[in-house]
């Protein structure tokens, strides 16, 4: 029992676990709930989430609905508000059906009871450090008999261990939300530009990995626009909140300097050195400035890159143009490093693609292999039939592309910031 369930963190799937491994062998069905944290009137807390698994299939779906319907039609003494207030398990031996009918308001509950016939019900507080993180109910039919002394004490101690394996999972998943909210609250909408179609996405890392300190920015310079991609190192509040420092830090001395990006780059890894921020960040920041006298309106792409992934080009036929110079240190590495730059025309329809590596590496595929494997699905999105055509939706391109390369689990978080000069 407890080998299956110390391997999720997620509240959830151990409720889902819980409730397979108890049914058939302690009981004929159960149910999990799930509790949060909001404190009700007469210790009451607020029931939000159920599990159910019975061991006859055609009554699944049964089950599925009294766990779920009973929940709005409990009255103060119903079996679970007293098996929460109590801290200790509660027990119906007998006649279970019509004692549990008493203690719910009228409703479908009444009917789903009557169909499911219950002869014999026992419900577990799973606790945790602070009170009960759930509940576990257990339910015999009339065939099966009344729950024996053995079969309390075993669930008695399945409880015990469920109710600290859930905390942990609410704990993590606590933290990681509030991460994800830190991380949020920083990546803020990028200003409206004329000229330019802007686009930015922030997917969050699946279970394998907690939030990290990936970010997008886009701000306005005297001479043109300035966008970052980033990525602290690390998987946690410590790298979301150092994040927003190496963030603020760049667009704040990108504004006060108007430098351009090789020296803003390294203006902030000596300012990191400084302030003794003490983690390793990579990032790319790219400056677009209008070009002037030209036939068709276009734009002058100058870039540096900190030992990121590179940024891609994607023209209007199709071609993808990796910008593939040799990344400079990252920042955080050494102090004195001196980044280069480059220089590359960004025509009306091109696009500017940047990324963190969220997006193209997993555990079974390399940087490389995913660098390929994002140029070809942007190629296919960008020119669908091989040539030129009606120009893509720059909205429509960004959420097909997280869709088509980015994995249904994704094992780190992900930005994404793709830039479009109008046509």
């Amino acid at each position: 029992m407890t080998e299956a369930l110390v391997t999720t963190l997620e509240p959830e799937e151990a409720a889902a676990r819980l409730c397979d491994l108890v049914v058939p062998t302690l009981a004929d069905w159960a149910v999990v709930t799930l509790m949060d944290e909001v404190p009700k009137p007469e210790q009451r807390r607020r029931l939000w989430h159920t599990v159910s698994r019975h061991r006859d299939p055609a009554r699944q779906a049964l089950a599925a609905d009294y766990a779920s319907t009973r929940l709005d039609a409990l009255t103060d003494d119903a079996l679970l508000v007293r098996a929460v207030r109590n801290g200790r398990p509660e027990l119906l031996r007998g006649n279970a059906t019509k004692k549990l009918q008493e203690m719910l308001r009228l409703g479908p509950a009444h009917d789903l009871l009557t169909a499911l016939a219950p002869e014999h019900v026992m419900v577990l507080p799973l606790l945790g450090r602070d009170g009960a993180t759930g509940l576990l109910s257990l339910f015999n039919g009339s065939d099966r008999g009344p729950f024996a002394a053995d079969d309390l004490a075993a669930a008695v101690d399945i409880a015990a261990r469920a109710g600290l394996v859930l905390d942990n999972a609410r704990l993590y998943d606590a933290q990681r939300s509030l991460a994800e909210a830190l991380q949020r609250s920083m990546l803020t909408e990028p200003p409206t530009i004329e000229g330019l179609e802007v686009e930015v996405r922030y997917t969050p890392a699946a279970k394998a990995a907690e939030i990290g300190g990936d970010w997008y920015d886009c701000f306005i310079q005297r001479r043109g626009v300035t966008f970052v991609i980033g990525d602290v190192a690390g998987h946690d509040i410590s790298a979301a909140a150092v994040m927003g420092q190496v963030r603020t830090l760049l667009r704040g001395i990108g504004i006060a300097t108007q430098a351009s990006p090789g020296p803003l780059l390294d203006a902030v890894d000596t300012t990191m050195a400084e302030l003794q921020l003490g983690t390793l960040v990579t990032a790319v920041v790219a400056h677009l400035s209008s070009v002037e006298g030209r036939a068709h309106s276009g734009w002058q792409l100058r870039w540096a890159n900190a030992g990121h992934p590179p940024p891609l080009l994607a023209h209007p036929d199709g071609q993808i143009t990796v910008l593939n110079t040799t990344p400079d240190m990252l920042l955080g590495a050494a102090t004195g490093v001196v980044r280069s730059e480059a220089t590359a025309p960004l025509e009306p329809g091109d696009i500017l693609l940047l990324y963190t590596d969220g997006l193209i590496e997993t555990r079974s595929r390399s940087i490389d292999d995913g660098i390929d494997l994002l140029r070809r699905v942007l190629a296919e999105l960008v020119a669908p039939d091989g040539a030129q055509s009606t120009p893509v939706n720059l909205h429509d391109l960004c959420d097909r592309l997280l869709d088509r390369v980015l994995s249904s689990d994704p094992e780190d978080d992900v930005a994404l910031l793709a830039v479009r000069p109008v046509l």
